[in-house]
């Protein structure tokens, strides 16, 4: 037998074929506008936002079971009217009167609630000096918010095109319902306007979950907890993704368990839940950009504040589907952790400040008596959850430190024990001390300030945190250098050494400021005399009224 009769040809057929293969499956997948192909061994649909693995041995036999399956021909019933949109044109032309859209954009524009039209003068003032006749409110909102709504929604995506972006995501609480925000804007070296692009109410938190969902989920993580360690195994994103959209299209039970159940069943599944909704959560808010086929590529930079869960989804959006990003934590943010540790260091000044703010709150007299003998008015109270009202009320103490010792001791007689406690606390001796260190580091809230105004550089922004730290005391410099260092790429956003990506993230934010502006809007519009708002009208009234002053 010959040596070329003698060589075993099965194994270069079958590289052959497996290379024909993996040529045709990546045609396949490309021809299909909703798959992306994230490595050799899995596939992310943007319709049903799942990523599933693909066997090599029968690749293009995983797609289309997956497109075969319930869930996939759902979805994409929904992903085809998303895709619509972009195609429609504009709503100017379309079959509606054009005073009733313009009378809903002004009621959504100026958040006044459409029920007003029923209050009898104002259909007498448009018949009076306009001659318009007045519709009625559930005409406005059947027929006229959802177009509005649209169209706000392609000045968007012709705004952004296929540009790079930055995205600033977070999460509140607003009258017991969590509330997701996504602002999205160009990353093209200009100034950019930012944009909401969705703002949803979760029914699905960690804290907030029905009976069925809970026990769903918390055995699910039970059994992945315990195999991670028992057998090393290195659950991926993706994966958890994949367990998450699937327990979410489950049917939800009628009864609900009481709140942080799922934290008492197993400690941390918030820290593992939280992160899955917030990554979902942006995922459908960059289909409604990019609804043909999101842009992995394009999403360059996430900004959020500095808490933990936000650092796994930056971390986990990194290591998966968004390879380019970069994700920077709130300049803002670190400030104000910087202000928290004055807080604690000073706990003399933090007694005063508590029982000053105790014997004046809902005491309109003894306010107006104050601010009489201070001749100046009194400053906001201090909020934990805003930036730098702390320092600024602890200035304002400290420079009418006497007139306000006399003000105390002027209402000693009223009947309040809290009067005597803080006149004890302004006798003692150390107190002017602490306040008048207090008043040398101003600068951060100050700093907050600069930093929270729009169309700055990353360099002036980078100049604002390195005059801040050279001006404060060893111990509060080393609080915001410890902050810096937990900032995931906040040295690499200085370092890119590519012209292009340089002169694209010039005027990149460095702050979550937009988000947190969107929030304080929203509460406006999800108060508790307006708690029948269905989820599709709380998004669409939230998305016309922060972009309402965007318009081209």
């Amino acid at each position: 037998m010959t040596r070329l009769q003698s060589f075993n040809f099965l194994p270069i057929t079958f590289f052959i074929y497996e290379m024909a293969d993996s040529k045709d499956i990546k045609g396949y997948i490309t021809s299909k506008p909703y798959f992306t192909i994230v490595n050799d061994s899995r596939v992310h649909c943007s319709s049903c936002c799942v990523s599933f693995k693909i066997n090599p041995r029968a690749r293009k036999y995983c797609s289309e079971s997956h497109e075969k399956s319930n869930r996939h021909m759902k979805s994409i019933i929904n992903w085809d009217k998303t895709r619509q949109i972009s195609t429609r044109e504009s709503i100017q032309d379309a079959k509606l009167n054009q005073f009733f859209l313009d009378l809903t954009e002004l009621f959504v524009a100026t958040n006044i609630p459409l029920g007003k039209l029923g209050n009898p003068i104002f259909p007498r003032f448009l018949s009076k000096w306009c001659s318009k006749s007045c519709p009625d409110a559930s005409t406005l909102r059947k027929f006229y918010v959802e177009p509005l709504y649209k169209n706000i929604i392609l000045k968007i995506r012709r705004e952004i095109g296929d540009e790079w972006i930055f995205a600033q995501v977070d999460e509140t609480r607003i009258n017991g319902k969590s509330v997701f925000a996504t602002i999205v804007g160009r990353l093209d070296g200009t100034q950019a306007k930012p944009f909401l692009l969705d703002c949803s109410q979760c029914t699905e938190s960690a804290n907030n979950l029905n009976a069925t969902q809970a026990v769903r989920i918390i055995l699910s993580f039970s059994i992945i907890y315990c195999l991670l360690h028992t057998l090393f195994i290195q659950l991926s994103f993706t994966s958890f993704l994949t367990v998450s959209s699937s327990l979410s299209s489950s049917r939800p039970s009628s009864r609900s368990l009481p709140d942080d159940t799922s934290s008492f069943f197993f400690p941390g599944s918030q820290a593992i839940l939280f992160p899955l909704v917030l990554t979902q959560a942006l995922l459908e808010a960059l289909k409604i950009l990019w609804p043909e086929r999101i842009l992995y590529d394009k999403v360059r930079l996430l900004l959020s504040d500095q808490a933990s869960y936000m650092l796994k989804v930056g971390s986990n959006l990194r290591q998966g589907l968004f390879p380019n990003l970069l994700h920077v934590t709130c300049l803002c943010h670190s400030l104000s952790r910087v202000c928290d540790e004055v807080r604690v260091a000073y706990p003399r000044v933090e007694q005063l400040v508590t029982h000053l703010k105790n014997i004046l709150a809902r005491a309109p007299r003894r306010i107006a008596l104050l601010e009489h003998m201070t001749k100046t008015k009194l400053e906001n109270f201090p909020v934990s959850t805003r930036w730098g009202t702390y320092m600024k009320f602890c200035k304002y103490v400290c420079l009418n430190f006497e007139t306000i010792k006399l003000f105390v001791e002027r209402i000693i007689e009223e009947d309040c024990a809290t009067i005597g406690h803080l006149l004890s606390w302004m006798n003692e001796n150390e107190i002017e001390k602490d306040l008048l260190e207090i008043l040398e580091l101003q600068v951060l809230p100050d700093t907050i300030a600069k930093l929270e105004s729009r169309n700055l550089t990353i360099y002036e922004q980078q100049d604002m945190i390195n005059q801040t730290m050279m001006s404060l005391p060893d111990r509060f410099k080393n609080k915001l250098d410890q902050s810096l260092r937990k900032n995931p790429s906040y040295h690499e956003i200085f370092a890119q050494k590519d012209r292009l990506s340089k002169m694209k993230y010039k005027f990149a934010p460095l702050t979550s400021v937009e988000v947190e502006r969107s929030f304080s809007q929203v509460k406006n519009i999800l108060t508790s005399q307006r708690t029948r708002l269905t989820e599709t009208s709380f998004k669409q009234l939230a998305v016309l009224y922060y972009n309402s002053d965007k318009d081209e």
